[in-house]
């Protein structure tokens, strides 16, 4: 018996170790301007912010200043907001995404 709590408490240990790293692995391949943020579906749709998106679908807003993507299978979508990534393409007219980041920084 007394052999088995060092190991027990060992195994405890390595278990916290191993967890604790995957966990970091998992944070590092979120990007820190996407979010998923879960939404109700209705026929394949997201809802969200009152408005319909369709399945597998891009959207880019001007208000709010967001990139929008709908999955409907894991009732969620994916947001993309201020600042874009490095690799954004901006648009040459209009103010909806990712072009909106440009004018909230110049407000502020």
């Amino acid at each position: 018996m007394k052999k088995i709590v060092p190991f027990l408490i060992l195994a405890a240990i390595f278990f916290q170790i191993s967890h604790s790293n995957e966990a970091k692995k998992v944070k590092k391949t979120k990007k820190p301007t996407y979010v998923d943020v879960p939404v109700p579906t209705v026929d394949g749709q997201c809802k969200y912010h009152d408005k319909y998106f369709l399945r597998s679908s891009m959207h880019f807003l001007e208000t709010p200043c967001e990139w929008i993507f709908c999955n409907p299978d894991a009732n969620e979508v994916t947001i993309k907001g201020c600042p874009p990534p490095k690799n954004a393409t901006f648009h040459p007219t209009g103010n909806k995404w990712p072009n909106c980041c440009l004018n909230k920084s110049k407000k502020n």
